[in-house]
């Protein structure tokens, strides 16, 4: 469940499914929102990230005004700047080697880590079955979470091993 005070953290790239659950938040629930935006200078896409975030922010703000005191300024760090952990390493090569899942699950728990974020939200399509979704797959405990903001999906750390209580399950 969400906490009443503290705003909801959720990894926004500008894209889709980030975006959605972002007006989600703020239209439909009236939930204060801290966005972050892991800034990989490698990709070419970054600008065009940027440039929808920034476009969809005045957008959001000028047809929704009461969202300017919901929509806190975008958190950015960059990608060559996390911090590694060695255990949350070892655990994504473990998973890797059987199922394989992009690289950004293993740098977003990083990130968790150093910034002691235990409930950042990230955002991607479900299949109609998830175990069809490889994420779901891979994290295997995911529990529906019903609560004032629709649903959602966490892990269940009652059923699986979590490295330090972040993104990464310990063994599958």
């Amino acid at each position: 469940m969400h906490d009443q005070t503290e705003p909801i953290n959720l990894f926004w790239t500008g894209g889709w499914d980030s975006t959605f659950r972002l007006l989600q938040l703020i239209i439909v629930f009236r939930k204060r929102v801290q966005p972050y935006y892991i800034i990989d200078t490698t990709r070419k896409s970054v600008q065009n990230e940027k440039q929808a975030m920034i476009k969809i922010r005045e957008l959001l703000f000028e047809k929704y005004p009461f969202s300017t005191s919901l929509l806190l300024p975008l958190k950015t760090s960059l990608l060559i700047d996390i911090k590694l952990n060695e255990e949350i390493t070892k655990a994504y090569k473990r998973i890797i080697e059987k199922d394989k899942i992009g690289i950004q699950y293993e740098w977003l728990s990083q990130f968790c880590y150093e910034h002691d974020i235990s409930n950042l939200e990230i955002c991607f399509e479900k299949s109609i079955h998830p175990e069809d979704n490889i994420v779901f797959r891979v994290f295997g405990a995911i529990v529906k979470i019903e609560d004032e903001c629709g649903y959602h999906y966490e892990l269940d750390d009652k059923r699986c091993l979590i490295i330090l209580n972040y993104c990464l399950v310990d063994s599958i």
